[in-house]
């Protein structure tokens, strides 16, 4: 009984619809912001470096080794490869997946040749080249000037391949304290 000391009958309860939610496709989840809590710097004590090891918040080593094996050489050790290959993962390719999904990096750290000195920065472990899969050429060039303007590169290249318009890639690259200078800013 009601502190009133009024009865309600079911009839006195006013009737409410719920209203109705219109017919929605609900939209795929988007990928959780980057938030590495690697430190990069563990990786220079470490003499072994498994294919499966998480060098950033969305990649692999192995992922950025591209099927190549880690050499070490005068100018670098493997750890100071993988501390560079973690910091690119970290600081420009996490922003980038973030971004696009889609990115297929097809192109990471390059070994150097037998004894030859580090040239280039995928010799160093600062550079890739990725794709966009399943997107038209021509949205590459905003891609690269997304990339430019968000993430911490040194370089930036919208390359293709002369014998085909339709194969194209994006070179980026990230000085780290173990570096090899780029040509910064140069897109």
């Amino acid at each position: 009984q009601p502190i009133s000391g009024k009865t309600t009958k079911p009839s006195d309860t006013p009737s409410v619809t719920p209203p109705i939610a219109p017919s929605v496709t609900p939209e795929p989840a988007a990928a959780p912001a980057p938030s590495t809590n690697i430190n990069a710097e563990q990786f220079l004590a470490m003499t072994e470096f498994p294919l499966s090891l998480q060098i950033s918040e969305y990649f692999t080593l192995g992922q950025l080794l591209c099927g190549n094996k880690l050499a070490e050489t005068p100018q670098a050790s493997k750890g100071v490869l993988v501390y560079n290959l973690s910091m690119l993962a970290q600081t420009v390719l996490d922003k980038i997946k973030y971004k696009y999904a889609n990115m297929k990096i097809n192109s990471g750290y390059r070994p150097p040749p037998s004894g030859g000195n580090l040239q280039s920065q995928h010799q160093w472990g600062q550079a890739v080249d990725f794709k966009l899969l399943n997107v038209p050429v021509r949205e590459y060039e905003a891609c690269a000037k997304w990339v430019a303007a968000n993430c911490p590169v040194d370089q930036i290249i919208l390359e293709a391949n002369k014998n085909t318009k339709h194969s194209v890639w994006i070179h980026v690259s990230a000085k780290t304290k173990y570096h090899k200078a780029g040509n910064p800013g140069q897109f």
